[in-house]
């Protein structure tokens, strides 16, 4: 149906924890090394039922750094939102955000090859992906994403890239079940605020691409874009204008119902929908501290009140 697990895949698996190879057997992959075991788990259609590999590393109760126990909190907060809000099946919200993002990925940045779109949630990125790649994966903490996705008609309609099967994964972006020097690009897009350890996740990216290799990240940043001589400003506060225009550009897209639902999600979410809030600078810092060589910035000015999201490419040494 929505998911699948390609035997090219299947074949640069690994164990997500001490990264040694593992196995099929019984419906689950097993590692022989540590003996930690990855089962399939059952993902709800309407007109039917499918399954995800789940490849997170699943902790006892007495075993959860409090970061760790934070970051559970938050995830399921923006698993419930997504839940609360996946019924407001708007068609003109899913072409603006088609078209939000439509020049980053036809004319800034060319994904190609082999390609892991880690928080990557449906594979909506396919929608722009050419012949050029040859194989895609997505990776999500959150195993159902493709739940009941088969009854969101206007989401097929405006991704239609839905309807072909999806390699995809659950898992943690801090451990990658995947060997190293397995894909050409590595994308990361509004998911570097909510890892538990960007550090890490950054790293695990670079262990993931091949030599020359390339990761992109897009991310919103406490640093704006002085527009007029492409200089870069930061100290970005709370901004309540902000927060209206999008509201009201929400209440003209998705009427009073899909209104009150960003009114409801943002109002269980304030203050505490990302664990990081990174600047410009911090950003920079992240790749040159993790050996990669930024290759070109761009700033995204598709909400002219809030040109604040930058996208970052840059090449494994």
């Amino acid at each position: 149906m929505f998911v699948k697990l390609d035997r090219d895949v299947i074949d640069i698996l690994c164990c997500p924890l001490c990264k040694s190879s593992i196995e099929f057997q019984n419906s689950e992959f097993l590692c022989r090394n540590c003996l930690t075991l990855y089962p399939r788990i059952t993902i709800n259609q309407k007109n039917g039922r499918e399954y995800v590999f789940d490849f997170r590393i699943e902790r006892p109760d007495y075993c959860i750094p409090p970061g760790w126990a934070k970051w559970h909190i938050m995830q399921n907060i923006y698993e419930d939102v997504q839940d609360s809000t996946s019924c407001v099946d708007n068609l003109n919200f899913y072409l603006q955000e088609i078209n939000g993002v439509r020049d980053i990925y036809t004319k800034q940045f060319e994904i190609k090859g082999t390609v892991l779109d880690v928080g990557g949630h449906q594979g909506r990125l396919r929608h722009f992906l050419k012949e050029s790649v040859s194989m895609y994966v997505s990776i999500d903490p959150f195993p159902d994403v493709f739940r009941d996705v088969d009854s969101q008609k206007n989401l097929l309609k405006a991704y239609p890239c839905i309807l072909e099967a999806c390699n995809f994964l659950a898992g943690f972006a801090e451990n990658l079940p995947f060997v190293e020097k397995s894909f050409d690009w590595v994308h990361m897009r509004s998911v570097l605020d909510h890892f538990y350890d960007p550090l890490v996740a950054i790293k695990e990216a670079y262990r993931v691409l091949k030599p020359g290799g390339r990761i992109l990240v897009g991310l919103s940043v406490k640093g704006e874009k002085d527009l007029p001589n492409g200089n870069v400003k930061s100290g970005l506060g709370f901004r309540p204008y902000v927060l209206l225009s999008r509201f009201v550009n929400k209440l003209k897209r998705e009427g009073a119902k899909g209104f009150k639902k960003a009114v409801a999600s943002r109002v269980k979410t304030f203050g505490r929908d990302h664990i990081w809030h990174w600047s410009y600078e911090n950003l920079l810092d992240l790749f040159d501290k993790t050996n990669f060589v930024i290759e070109k910035e761009y700033w995204q000015n598709s909400d002219p009140v809030a040109p604040i999201c930058i996208y970052v490419s840059a090449r494994k040494t």
